[in-house]
């Protein structure tokens, strides 16, 4: 019957900048009666820090002037932020329903190919020139910064 009674979550500041999330939950006896409660501080402070971080990165990636694409190691397109829409032409929905490899011409294919290799085998990929093709058919000159992200569950993600 706990769930007849409600849960209050609220999260403390102590003087140390530390952050706490408490929970308040009824104690019931062997006999089925409230008895008193039950009072929990979970230490957040790192959880706030990381959401802190993470709003920033993605502010600075959703207004970036650059074009910014993520896709994972089979090309599917993952993330395209409004600067990518500008320079390749593609909605970002579009560009989701898409591989990498869309945008490519075709001379760069084994180039593109090479580099997934680099990064496969743990190795850096330097900036680059190169090109790529935007939804309009026209061929774009472009600088490449390629990085391979990690998730929190140590799953290669790589960005453009």
């Amino acid at each position: 019957m706990l769930a007849a009674f409600p849960i209050w979550l609220s999260t403390l500041r102590s003087r140390l900048i530390r952050c706490y999330l408490r929970r308040i939950l009824p104690y019931r006896s062997t006999d089925d009666r409230i008895d008193g409660v039950v009072i929990t501080f979970v230490d957040i402070t790192s959880r706030i820090a990381f959401e802190t971080r993470s709003r920033r990165l993605a502010t600075v990636l959703r207004d970036s002037s650059d074009a910014v694409t993520m896709h994972d190691f089979n090309g599917q397109i993952t993330t395209w932020n409004h600067s990518a829409k500008r320079v390749y032409g593609y909605r970002e929905a579009e560009a989701l329903q898409m591989n990498i490899r869309d945008t490519l011409p075709g001379d760069k294919r084994d180039e593109a190919l090479a580099y997934v290799d680099q990064l496969n085998r743990g190795e850096a990929v330097p900036t680059f020139e190169t090109q790529r093709r935007t939804k309009d058919e026209g061929i774009l000159d472009v600088w490449l910064t390629v990085t391979v992200c990690r998730d929190g569950i140590n799953i290669r993600r790589r960005s453009r």
